[in-house]
């Protein structure tokens, strides 16, 4: 596999980004950016969180993270994120669903895309309903979340 391309261009108000990720034999995903997308991941689980934030940092992407509900729904108030990767099942009070209406109630308009260990048609119809924009399950493939981030973000994450 060969490393990642990086083609910095500056001047004095804009930082344009451009990163080519070859992960499979014929597979190409590309990153363009004139400035920062937030994606807000929420997940109880720390590794996911970690794991997914290590991958879109590496794309010139911002991470924020929450581990429940209730905090997912302070951090999209204060941080107003471009796109939300949400796990369905958490502790607490705020299951993935719940939490997906209160950033609508919130006029939280951005993408959600539902990563979750839940692989069944009734959990997509389910999370089509709560107002999903996209449904991955657990266990993913990382090249899989870059293609999903990529193009709910317009194709220019």
């Amino acid at each position: 596999m060969s490393l990642p391309q990086l083609t910095l261009q500056t001047n004095p108000v804009e930082l344009h980004l451009r990163v080519e990720f070859r992960f499979e034999k014929y597979k190409k995903i590309t990153f363009y950016e004139d400035c920062v997308k937030k994606i807000l991941v929420v997940d109880d689980q720390v590794s996911v969180r970690r794991l997914i934030e290590m991958t879109l940092v590496g794309k010139g992407l911002e991470v924020i993270q929450a581990d429940s509900g209730e905090q997912a729904v302070v951090q999209a108030r204060a941080d107003a994120p471009d796109l939300v990767i949400m796990d369905v099942m958490m502790p607490g009070g705020m299951d993935g669903y719940a939490t997906i209406a209160a950033l609508r109630d919130l006029s939280c308009d951005c993408p959600v895309l539902i990563l979750t260990g839940k692989d069944q048609q009734s959990e997509r119809d389910r999370a089509r309903v709560a107002g999903g924009d996209a449904y991955l399950p657990k266990p993913f493939r990382l090249h899989e979340l870059l293609e999903v981030v990529e193009s709910l973000l317009g194709g220019t994450a």
